[in-house]
């Protein structure tokens, strides 16, 4: 029988504080409450408050003092830091938003190691455009079936695409196809069934 993909995202939220207190944080209306309540959480030992405190600086509203991304880095750089591979993916994204391609790549390889699927489709598309890297596509490869493996379902759709148009017979690029083809089927399912699932973050 084929083991179930670990979800990171499950464990990192077994170890929170309080969950329930992280839950009521984005129905928080208020800015300012809604930052001394994250701030509360962090100092309790939420790693995910952390995401949540970077995030509030990196999008603060202009009435509020509108973003300020050298807090938000240092809040994300916090998460990653405390261990969390969650943190890796959302970090990662913040310095692809600022097209810092060498730093994206960094985080996302803290990601790698710790297993995250979504940070490692992430990085395989880094070496797919070559973006902070010289474009490879055998890394790529490699990086997606990793996080195919780990049950990500958009690795495995990108490794079929990358199978079909890395094709050298007929017969491969037909596999590829039909990997591309099962795993559109698969994402369907999953978004109809649990559609925040970890399997289908990219």
């Amino acid at each position: 029988m084929k083991k179930k993909a670990i979800s990171q995202e499950r464990l990192e939220w077994d170890l929170e504080p309080d969950e329930e207190g992280l839950v009521k944080t984005a129905s928080i209306a208020d800015s300012n409450e809604r930052e001394r309540h994250i701030k509360d959480l962090v100092a309790r030992g939420s790693i995910l408050s952390m995401l949540n405190l970077a995030h509030f600086y990196e999008y603060r509203r202009a009435k509020n003092g509108g973003p300020d991304l050298v807090s938000a880095e240092a809040w994300y750089q916090k998460a990653v830091e405390s261990g969390s591979a969650v943190a890796t993916f959302n970090a990662g994204y913040f310095y692809l938003r600022r097209k810092n391609y060498e730093k994206a790549r960094e985080i996302f390889s803290v990601g790698m190691d710790r297993g995250y699927a979504p940070a490692i489709v992430r990085l395989a598309d880094l070496y797919v455009h070559g973006l902070g890297v010289e474009k490879d596509y055998d890394r790529a490869k490699e990086l997606y079936k990793r996080a195919a493996k780990n049950g990500n379902l958009w690795a495995k759709a990108a490794l079929g695409a990358m199978t079909a148009s890395l094709a050298s017979s007929v017969w491969v690029r037909c596999k590829g196809y039909v990997m591309v083809a099962l795993a559109g089927i698969q994402i369907r399912f999953q978004k109809w069934r649990e559609p925040l699932s970890e399997r289908l973050k990219k």
